[in-house]
């Protein structure tokens, strides 16, 4: 859980076929620190939304589950994803989704 705490960037994020969706990522920023706690940070056009949740760890630490709520544009949203852990390494931190897009976060 130490080498998850950080701020991180997508580096890369492409799609089972193939696709290269890096730059839908490329304003955010995901902040994840020891006691659970989540912040990602993204711009939708030119302005700044921060939404708050929370992580952790399941099936022996091959999940991260990451819950993150906030609201767009006046209405609320909740929301759980769970990922697959491809490689938790210092400085990597690899994930695929539920539709296998591998996503590669790095240190912001």
């Amino acid at each position: 859980a130490a080498r998850i705490a950080n701020t991180w960037q997508v580096a890369s994020a492409i799609e089972s076929d193939g696709t290269d969706i890096t730059e839908s990522f490329s304003d955010e920023q995901w902040t994840f620190n020891k006691e659970g706690d989540a912040t990602i940070i993204t711009k939708e056009a030119g302005i700044t939304l921060t939404f708050d949740g929370e992580w952790d760890l399941e099936s022996e630490d091959e999940i991260f589950e990451l819950t993150i709520s906030g609201e767009i544009l006046g209405i609320p949203f909740s929301t759980t994803d769970e990922y697959t852990i491809l490689r938790l390494s210092n400085p990597e931190f690899w994930l695929s989704d539920k539709n296998d897009t591998e996503i590669r976060l790095e240190p912001f």
